[in-house]
């Protein structure tokens, strides 16, 4: 569940989206390129602080041009041929690892909300303006640094949605395509929503999932620390 393979197993479920699956470098270099892809993001399969995270822009992919932005690095762009981006991640499939492909969310703009879950719980929320890969703009072309986190309780009406849909429904479609009963659920994990849509009450349209964190969550909000001890409680009784 916490690794970038999860973006592809539900990307038909409520905050999924267009996503691809490469187990091969033959499979990457056969279908990367197909259907003019335009900019996309490259994740690894395992990694975190944005290492492994890449924004690839193919729009001038003729001229064999493409353009590259590490997430680690910042907006740092780099160009390389075709057959240098296939290179550059050839490594990554030498442990029968495994390339995730997303479209490019220019939505990132608005910002991002962390969903802090404790077993089946939302627990509190985070939400951060500016994060890894924010895209300059003519009228600002300095890269900006990722912005402080603010936390919110559980039950914060701004993203009360948000909880209402994980807990009601989601949060099940996801064990169930996992194959994770609820007692194996993280005692405490996050899941990071883009924010695509304001001002609408359709979920679907307004988030969609940046990705899944089960290990190293920290830091959170004070109002997760109850639903923690009692989940740890819980499962020693157990």
């Amino acid at each position: 569940m916490g690794t970038k393979e999860i973006l592809y197993k539900i990307r038909e479920t409520e905050f999924g989206g267009d996503t691809k699956l490469y187990h091969s470098l033959d499979d990457f270099k056969e279908r990367f390129f197909k259907n003019n892809p335009g900019i996309r993001i490259l994740k690894q399969y395992r990694g975190n602080g944005g290492d492994g995270v890449y924004k690839i822009n193919t729009t001038n992919f003729e001229n064999n041009k493409i353009s590259i932005t590490h997430a680690k690095n910042g907006n740092e762009e780099k160009l390389v041929s075709v057959d240098g981006l296939f290179k550059m991640f050839e490594s990554y499939f030498n442990t029968n690892s495994m390339l995730v492909d997303q479209r490019w969310n220019q939505n990132i703009v608005n910002g991002m909300v962390r969903c802090y879950l404790s077993g089946s719980k939302v627990t509190g929320f985070g939400y951060q303006e500016i994060n890894a890969l924010y895209p300059k703009t003519e009228s600002n072309p300095v890269f900006k640094k990722p912005s402080q986190r603010f936390y919110f309780s559980e039950d914060c009406g701004l993203f009360s949605d948000l909880r209402n849909i994980l807990e009601k429904s989601w949060i099940a479609q996801l064990q169930e395509i996992t194959g994770i009963k609820t007692d194996m659920l993280p005692v405490i994990w996050d899941a990071d929503f883009f924010i695509n849509k304001i001002n609408t009450e359709n979920t679907n349209e307004k988030y969609s999932l940046c990705e899944i964190n089960v290990s190293c969550v920290s830091p959170f909000p004070e109002s997760s620390i109850p639903y923690i001890a009692e989940e740890v409680k819980k499962r020693i009784s157990a």
